[in-house]
């Protein structure tokens, strides 16, 4: 399938490791006449900023992609809250984790912190800095006419000005780490409005000695759930983990926390909380939902409705319709870059970003309609038709994608030209099959090291 249209501009929407790594891609094809990088932070990194600002959890429940995390104003900007928290590092070593000829510096632990992290991105960025425009939120992204219309507010003017420019593709560079997802659970609304602020989601997580002395339950045991639960142990009198499932994530076990069932009911007039073996936690003073994000594009009003078959979303536990995890089938000339979960992102968003710019320059052709759709249903029947499971690539199957990419990518007309990305040979293979116990020991050494052991 050809693009109908010949690409000349670019827009990207937002500048944290997913947009610099396309805008890089895009420069290497060397034939777009505009590539530009909207981005609302006052720099690069995304989710990499962190801030020490943080608020009550505003949407409890929080079940629904097309609901607003309502927005809060300080000194004439809108705030933005990062899902990062104070003491965060990373689960992948840095010899893993890094950009293509961008190697972390060698003083850097193993697994960088996230102060590292974000100084590594700022660095990365200085190739594509030209190319964003910072201070600037998109409020629409839509398609009139065979042409997308990005309407957004820059905010680096004295009094924030409404601005819209016309562009002839979109990628989708936000990352999946912005609205938060807490399930409905039975008296969960009514909790949270008899005891304000006593439930929170990791994204409002920030300094662990905030906890001192209090009975925490942590709800979830992927990467914040595990995080959380450890460094609230370090002040906390007690602490429950409330899992459903073992945890695809590097564990080790923490004698200062109990694991318990999900919950199956809150009583917010008796105070207690019911879990689903019948077992009833009571004096929980803080709840901690560690359960994740919802895929939301509350900008994008072209094909995402939620109403009709294609829309990109329905629930927000899955984009819908995309090609190899990249391209919009109804319109490719929409693309959304690392969206995938349980994969080394870094490097990933370098291998799509080099094959979206190859098909958008022309050295790439896509298959028909009917064809990407029909590889798209082969992928969720190899998923067990999981909304859930559709973007997780859990260790070797992220291997063996960024390796399709690679083959795809060869294929290319003028392979002289583009980016190169990282090539996953059995050497890197070793280093990725290797990463999950690393991480493993090292919460183990940590544990003992509190421990006193």
């Amino acid at each position: 399938m050809t693009i109908s249209n010949i690409i000349y501009s670019v827009a990207i929407i937002g500048a944290g490791p997913s947009g610099l790594a396309f805008a890089n891609a895009l420069k290497a094809e060397d034939t777009f006449s505009k590539i530009k990088i909207f981005e609302r932070q006052a720099q690069a990194g995304g989710v990499w900023n962190h801030s020490d600002e943080t608020r009550n959890t505003p949407l409890i429940p929080s079940t629904s992609p097309f609901k607003k995390e309502p927005t809060l104003v300080k000194n004439g900007k809108p705030m933005y809250y990062s899902p990062m928290y104070k003491t965060l590092e990373t689960n992948i070593p840095k010899d893993v984790m890094a950009f293509k000829n961008t190697p972390f510096n060698k003083e850097y632990e193993v697994f960088p912190t996230r102060q590292q992290v974000l100084h590594y991105l700022q660095g990365y960025s200085n190739n594509v800095n030209d190319l964003v425009q910072y201070n600037t939120e998109v409020l629409e992204v839509k398609k009139t006419n065979g042409v997308w219309d990005i309407t957004s507010t820059n905010y680096n003017t004295e009094t924030p000005t409404s601005e819209m420019e016309q562009f002839d593709a979109v990628a989708i560079c936000t990352g999946h780490y912005d609205l938060p997802y807490i399930p409905q659970v039975n008296g969960i609304a009514a909790w949270s409005e008899k005891f304000p602020g006593h439930i929170l989601h990791s994204k409002y997580y920030n300094d662990p000695s905030d906890y001192k002395d209090q009975t925490i339950l942590v709800i979830g045991n992927s990467a914040s759930g595990l995080d959380v639960s450890m460094q609230t142990a370090d002040y906390a009198t007690k602490v429950y983990r409330s899992i459903s499932s073992a945890s695809r994530m590097p564990y080790a076990e923490d004698p200062r926390i109990t694991d318990v069932p999900k919950i199956k009911e809150f009583l917010p007039e008796e105070g207690k909380i019911v879990l689903e073996d019948d077992s009833i936690l009571e004096n929980i003073d803080k709840i901690i939902y560690c359960t994740g994000y919802l895929y939301s594009f509350p900008f994008l009003n072209t094909y995402n409705d939620g109403q009709h078959a294609d829309s990109v979303l329905t629930k927000g536990d899955r984009i819908n319709r995309l090609y190899k995890q990249v391209f919009y089938i109804p319109d490719p000339t929409l693309v959304f870059i690392n969206m995938t979960k349980f994969t080394i992102p870094f490097p990933l968003a370098e291998s799509q970003g080099a094959v979206a710019a190859a098909v958008f320059s022309g050295r790439i052709t896509l298959p028909n309609d009917s064809t990407m759709r029909q590889s798209e249903h082969a992928e969720e029947a190899e998923k067990g038709n999981v909304n859930a499971e559709f973007h997780s690539l859990v260790f070797p199957k992220d291997v063996e994608y960024y390796r399709e990419l690679q083959a795809w990518l060869n294929t290319a007309m003028d392979p002289s030209v583009g980016f190169k990305p990282v090539i996953w040979d059995d050497a890197r293979y070793e280093l990725r099959a290797g990463a999950f116990d690393k991480k493993r020991l090292r919460l183990e050494n940590k544990i003992s090291q509190k421990l006193g052991k």
